[in-house]
């Protein structure tokens, strides 16, 4: 999988994205956006694709990334999911690589 571009402007937003969580959803994408970055969701590009292949192809295509993993909802009697902080682990072992690919380059 190709790693970023130094200077990608790219940032993968993973947060919740029901309507409670809206407001503070459309808060990030506006400082991401006025910081002269491209909001990254897993929202975009609804085609068919499994969702993790989706969601690795755009944390590959980006250089930071947002994680908001402060809510877990749960309902009674469920246990919480806990796909954001699975999708956080994922996108540091991806900047594991890239930093490791990069350090093995200017040997």
């Amino acid at each position: 999988m190709a790693l970023p571009a130094v200077r990608n402007l790219k940032v993968f937003v993973n947060c919740p994205f029901d309507d409670e969580y809206l407001p503070l959803l459309q808060s990030i994408a506006f400082a991401v956006t006025a910081c002269g970055y491209e909001v990254q969701l897993a929202l975009q590009d609804v085609d068919g694709k499994v969702r993790l292949d989706k969601i690795l192809a755009m944390m590959s295509a980006s250089r930071l990334s947002i994680h908001d993993i402060s809510r877990l909802p749960q309902q009674p009697g469920q246990s919480p999911r806990f796909n954001m902080p699975f999708e956080c682990g994922l996108f540091v072992d991806l900047m594991v690589a890239w930093f490791n690919e990069r350090r093995s380059a200017t040997r």
